[in-house]
């Protein structure tokens, strides 16, 4: 049965002609393969006005199956009195537009054309229900990777769900309404709109959400095919928003069976607010392919932004990325000129701040160019990227592999970690490359040009060893490598006269280089008694010629433990790597004014280079006398009321000669974890107060000697026991000889060896 249910009246004018249409409802049950066919003998307007209607064919329209379907109340899918007509769509993939007018709940399996939910309306899919809109293009299946899934002003809810869209999927409104939303929990999207014969979503955004009522929890989004001419972007973020927003879950970019025509330039993902928010995805999984396949990942606008990049093995990514954890890079990473890689803490749409609470890294097996022309990499030790930023205190982040940088390095706060496999190189040369900082300016975008030296640097370091590159002209003081150790900053500057193009590699070493070869006489004009604990090892690569050195050398101690504060006596050094400290020829004669600046002129060669001192007070060595012995320390360099201290790393000192003598008031104190063992392998004893002498030994274990004259101390003073062990080496003798006072300040223990 065929009835005649609406009249539209709607006029077309043409060539100053009106032409009405009338549109036809046709009744669920009507005959299939009859024709509908009506004709018009006259229109009345107005009650009195009569038209004739032009004769004209009319062959009539055939009857043909309901192939667009409505909703008619709220219900389940599956529930046929939720639609019109009594029953659900069936499964078709080629089906025309299904409607959502009401609140709609799939449980179940089904497959669709093109689904628009409206406004105010929504479409739950529940737990372990599948909804599948068109049909993949994978394998022969091609022509219906063109569907839609329209939600701009209803709601999509996806609990414990699957969604699988061929074509687009467009959520929310560029109008800013915020008037659906978008909840998925526990679920997956896969989108794929490159039918890869027809032209597929070719003129549409495949993957769009503008909605901030954007609610996820372990949500995974599977982006299979770039779009089909390569001119949109593939997923967008833009939405009402003046705060970021996090995805809790994995966007995926690649993984379909498309190469890509070449329309396609690969897949471009751009994440962005008009209104200053930002979203922060978990993780991001670059899986397309390489750009000359037309497959690679493009990152669009400000820049992406994610927790965890990670480029798979024949992938590509290209652009500019925040991140706020890892990055694996077991493919391709394309960074060219304008782009960088920025690690920190939380973004917005043009800042990254302070990452306070994880360590990062730069992993993978992968390779890093800096320019869409560069030829990929043979070898990792050939990476290289445009700019690198840095903001990291909570750890800092570490390098997996090597990698240089041709223009900026900016390390805000915090540090780099590196090792001699994993160098971080800065300039090469084509660029000299340049130093930034502002750490209390977090925007990514503008950066500042660092323009002191290394007493004004006061950004992040470089713990372990940094390269960078100079080049033939005089340099400033500003060619500074900011390296350093464990949370301590210590930069090291060369300012070249003129040299050859070359590199230099620093690497500061939180451990004491030793004296061999002290005291330095008329070193620059004064006598050094010791180095510094803490030094710089410099190596060089084709660089030569007279240069400056200086250091920032604030916090710089004599022994690790003990700083340094006469800076009167202080000096930079220096010695061939691993030698004896030599006289550096110098012509720098005056102390500096601050340990933030101390520097040397007039030098040539490279090897290692420290802070020499007048002091002799720190125990360096466990010989028996000599500089840096504690019998020196205590005959030599020190006065009444002293503190002597053994370094952490002596762990025992030999005594070959004659008793110690303590005849003025010292405190002698053992800084390591350990007791640091005292012996004597004479006849004599260890040690000896004299009577009036105030002693104190704290953290020490004294062993008596062979015979029974060897005792471990004779007092005849006042001596103070601090966390001490006395060893009788002679089961049977006495180690102590005690005339005077003995006081035991901590835990003592007398006992045989």
């Amino acid at each position: 049965m065929i009835s005649f249910t609406q009249t539209s009246n709607t006029p077309i004018k043409r060539n100053y002609k009106e032409y009405l249409y009338l549109v036809y409802d046709i009744d669920c049950d009507a005959d299939t393969g009859h024709i509908m066919k009506g004709h018009c003998t006259s229109l009345i307007f107005d009650g009195n006005k009569e038209f004739i209607p032009f004769e004209k064919s009319n062959p009539g329209l055939p009857v043909i199956p309901r192939i667009s379907y409505e909703t008619k109340q709220d219900g389940a899918w599956e529930n046929g009195s939720t639609w019109m007509c009594g029953e659900p769509p069936p499964d078709g993939y080629d089906n025309d537009q299904t409607n959502i007018n009401h609140h709609v709940i799939l449980s179940d399996t089904a497959v669709s054309g093109d689904l628009k939910i409206n406004y105010l309306k929504s479409l739950s899919l529940d737990t372990g229900s599948m909804l599948t809109l068109g049909r993949s293009s994978l394998g022969s299946q091609t022509g219906y990777s063109n569907k839609i899934l329209d939600c701009e002003n209803g709601s999509l809810y996806l609990d414990d769900a699957k969604l699988n869209v061929n074509g687009r999927v467009y959520i929310g409104n560029n109008d800013f309404s915020n008037i659906g939303t978008f909840s998925a929990i526990n679920s997956v999207l896969n989108v794929d709109g490159n039918d890869g014969t027809l032209a597929g979503s070719a003129t549409y955004l495949p993957m769009v959400i503008a909605t901030s009522n954007f609610i996820t929890n372990n949500f995974k989004i599977n982006l299979l095919d770039p779009s089909y001419q390569g001119s949109f972007l593939d997923f967008i973020y833009n939405p009402d928003i003046s705060s970021p927003r996090t995805m809790s879950g994995t966007l995926r970019l690649g993984g379909g069976d498309d190469t890509g025509p070449v329309q396609t330039q690969g897949f471009f993902i751009k994440s962005y607010s008009n209104f200053g928010g930002f979203l922060m995805i978990d993780s991001i999984i670059v899986a397309g392919g390489l750009r000359a396949n037309h497959r690679a990942v493009h990152s669009s606008g400000n820049f992406l932004s994610c927790k965890h990049l990670m480029v798979s093995d024949g992938a590509e990514f290209v652009g500019r990325a925040a991140i706020q954890g890892d990055l694996i890079n077991n493919g391709l990473m394309t960074i060219p000129s304008n782009f960088f890689l920025s690690f920190g803490g939380n973004v917005d749409i043009v800042r990254q701040y302070t990452n306070t609470s994880n360590v990062q890294s730069i992993s993978g097996t992968g390779f890093f160019r800096s320019s869409l022309s560069d030829p990929i990499p043979a070898s990792q030790m050939d990476n290289e990227i445009n700019s690198l930023f840095v903001a990291n205190t909570a750890g800092g982040l570490t390098l997996e592999l090597p990698l240089s940088i041709t223009n900026v390095l900016r390390i805000r706060q915090g540090r780099i970690n590196t090792s001699d496999s994993t160098l971080l190189t800065l300039g090469n040369e084509v660029s000299t490359g340049t130093l930034a900082t502002d750490p209390f300016e977090p925007n990514i975008i503008n950066y500042q040009l660092f323009s002191g030296n290394v007493s004004t640097w006061f950004g992040g370091f470089v713990n372990g060893p940094m390269r960078r590159w100079y080049n033939g002209i005089p340099t400033s003081e500003k060619s500074i490598l900011p390296v350093g150790h464990g949370y301590s900053l210590r930069p090291i500057s060369f300012q070249f006269a003129n040299t050859p193009n070359g590199y230099l590699d620093a690497e500061y070493i939180n451990a004491f280089p030793g004296n061999e070869g002290m005291p330095l006489v008329d070193e620059q004009d004064t006598t050094l008694t010791s180095a510094s604990f803490g030094f710089w090892r410099v190596n060089a690569t084709n660089v030569s010629g007279s240069y400056t050195a200086s250091v920032n050398a604030t916090g710089t101690t004599y022994d690790g433990f003990v700083p340094i504060s006469d800076i009167g006596g202080v000096r930079l050094i220096k010695r061939p790597t691993s030698g004896t400290w030599v006289n550096s020829g110098s012509t720098t004669t005056a102390p500096p004014a601050s340990l933030s600046f101390v520097k040397a002129e007039g030098l040539s060669g490279f090897s290692d280079f420290a802070l020499g001192a007048q002091y002799c007070k720190v125990v360096t060595n466990g010989n028996d006398d000599g500089t840096g012995s504690l019998r020196f320390a205590i005959e030599q360099c020190s006065n009444p009321e002293d503190y002597i201290y053994i370094a952490d790393y002596v762990d025992s000192i030999f005594l070959v000669s004659d008793t110690i003598i303590l005849d003025k008031n010292l405190s002698i104190f053992h800084s390591g974890s350990e007791k640091v063992v005292i012996q004597t392998t004479s006849s004599s004893p260890v040690f000896k107060t004299n009577p009036g002498v105030q002693i104190t030994l704290s953290n020490v274990e004294i062993h008596s000697g062979g015979v029974a004259s060897s005792k471990a101390l004779l007092n005849a003073g006042n001596t103070v026991l601090w966390n001490v062990d006395i060893i009788n080496t002679i089961p049977g003798e006495i180690p102590v000889l005690n005339t005077g006072t003995i006081e035991i300040s901590e835990t003592v223990h007398i006992k045989n060896q």
